[in-house]
């Protein structure tokens, strides 16, 4: 298995929806921080157990709910995610068989906008970068960017409502 695959370097979109999750140890809920087709990262406060299943409902923006089957695949605990300046949650693997389910989740993929710096590739050399350290900082630099974004729209929202 490669290094981006073993690190989930599956092209994961931003899209924020409401999550329920029903697990041995109760009902929880939380909201995407991005999607991909093999897994999520919920911000939530349920920490769940590394490797436990759940089943999950996700809530697109279109109104409908998937159903699916998840992995705890691993956990943001709030002292680490403060101390990396991220949301408490939990990476989900989705585990099952295709399902309708799964092609609805496949449509809401493809109509989310792709991040640009996302799409950017280097051409091979004698003498460069690793490329995993170079996957490493795109990925740093598209969280970053979409941080800044919610922040600018935060504050946008602010202004309005003060106008």
């Amino acid at each position: 298995m490669s290094a981006d695959a073993r690190r989930g370097r599956e092209q994961r979109l931003i899209s924020r929806c409401r999550v329920e999750l029903d697990h041995r140890s109760g009902a929880s809920d939380g909201e995407t921080e991005d999607v991909s087709l093999s897994g999520l990262y919920v911000r939530t406060d349920a920490i769940l157990p590394v490797g436990d299943e759940t089943d999950l409902r996700l809530h697109l923006p279109d109104g409908s709910i998937v159903a699916l089957y998840a992995r705890i695949a691993h956990v943001l605990t709030p002292d680490a995610a403060r101390a990396v300046g991220r949301h408490a949650g939990i990476g989900l693997e989705l585990i099952g068989p295709d399902t309708p389910a799964r092609a609805k989740l496949i449509e809401h993929l493809d109509s989310l906008p792709r991040p640009a710096v996302d799409g950017l590739r280097f051409s091979l050399a004698l003498r460069g970068y690793r490329m995993d350290e170079v996957d490493d900082v795109l990925d740093r630099l598209v969280d970053e960017l979409d941080r800044r974004g919610e922040r600018i729209s935060e504050l946008e929202a602010r202004l309005t409502e003060e106008d």
